[in-house]
């Protein structure tokens, strides 16, 4: 490596920071569609919570009722 050049270092820098630019729009568009995906998973999980509780709160409620 010693005996490269200016233009040769130059060169292989620009393909370097090209090689590392696409890289980068993979990884982003990768993170995108991982981000959507959580973001339909915590979806879910608010819904099967908010199912659980209200089904809960119903289930407490009837008990309480049968009894008065």
């Amino acid at each position: 490596m010693a005996d490269l050049d200016i233009k040769d270092l130059d060169k292989r820098l620009a393909v370097h920071e090209k090689e590392c630019a696409e890289r980068w729009k993979t990884i982003f568009s990768r993170m995108e569609v991982q981000e959507k995906a959580l973001g339909r998973i915590e979806t879910l999980i608010m819904t099967v919570g908010g199912t659980i509780i209200v089904g809960g709160a119903s289930v407490i409620f009837t008990i309480l009722m049968m009894h008065n």
